[in-house]
């Protein structure tokens, strides 16, 4: 039903387990099943819907072009309804060393509530003078991701920013307005053969603190679920570098810690899912206190050393 207890028909109903992989996708209003498996129903003209065989947990999703409601499984059987809330915007600017950049693309996740975005639907360059925008986005907690190339059929994220959406409301995110720039140099320990391309993809990631103790697999395992190992795992943050021909690479938005970083040499043609790696170097910095865009970190030369698994 909407907010003031109409019904609605024609609107699409999914439960999510938060699964990786099943969880339903939100398309022009919509919500599309990924997992082909029939789980998205149809709500007849009194609003109605039946989920066959329902999960005892998990989340009930609807949209329609009037919104998007969420509810739990528990809450939708207690109640038999669901209400669906306004959709809302996100409005966001990306700079980089103080300047707008133009033609760089985002895309948003709100996998957290049980559903993914469509690729092609949410996803937003921006103009100009730095400026992007989403619509139709529901309400809750998500957030922005920087798109970065891989290869030229794919492509990884980096850069997240925290947005919250309110019913109605837009809501604003900035990125590259704050954190240091880490700039450095490729060179191979042992150059490519003549004519021979590579490609070159590198992150820098938190150095998270060692685990406490001495843990085998399973008791990582069982210590990542608790509040401790949670708190740890949101220390986390993975940013991808921007690599040139000439083997300078950067990457901006670099909060203040400690930092480990990766640079890895494949064989150009392959897929992602597909490909070889012949090289790879590693490094560490430090990102102190203060830091700003206009804070330029030199990185020491990075060495890619040949790799055989």
């Amino acid at each position: 039903v909407t907010p003031d207890g109409a019904p609605v028909a024609g609107g699409t109903v999914a439960i999510s387990s938060g699964q990786p992989g099943l969880m339903p996708s939100l398309k022009n209003a919509r919500l599309v099943d990924n997992s082909r498996q029939g789980k998205v129903v149809t709500t007849d003209a009194a609003g109605a819907f039946v989920l066959p065989s329902p999960p005892e947990t998990g989340t009930v999703l609807a949209a329609e072009e009037r919104g998007f409601g969420s509810a739990s499984v528990q809450q939708v059987r207690d109640s038999g309804r669901l209400v669906l809330q306004a959709y809302g915007r996100v409005e966001g600017t990306y700079t980089r060393n103080g300047q707008p950049v133009a033609g760089q693309e985002f895309t948003l996740s709100m996998k957290a509530s049980g559903f993914s975005f469509d690729w092609k639907h949410y996803k937003a360059a921006t103009d100009d003078h730095g400026r992007f925008t989403f619509d139709q986005v529901p309400p809750g907690a998500g957030q922005v991701m920087r798109l970065i190339s891989a290869s030229p059929n794919s492509w990884t994220t980096s850069y997240s920013a925290d947005v919250t959406v309110l019913s109605g409301q837009t809501a604003q995110v900035a990125l590259g307005d704050s954190g240091a720039i880490l700039t450095g140099r490729i060179r191979f320990e042992s150059p490519p053969a003549e004519g021979e391309k590579l490609s070159l993809q590198g992150n820098v990631y938190t150095a998270l603190p060692p685990l406490p103790g001495r843990m085998s697999a399973e008791e990582a395992q069982a210590f990542s679920q608790t509040p401790e190992g949670r708190a740890r795992s949101r220390q986390a943050k993975t940013f991808r570098m921007n690599i040139g021909d000439d083997g300078a690479w950067d990457v901006d938005s670099i909060p203040p810690g400690n930092y480990r970083f990766t640079v890895s040499a494949y064989k150009v043609g392959a897929e992602m899912w597909d490909r070889t790696t012949v090289a790879i170097g590693t490094g560490q910095v430090v990102v102190p206190e203060g830091a700003t865009p206009q804070t330029q970190i030199a990185v020491d030369e990075v060495v890619l050393r040949p790799y055989s698994r």
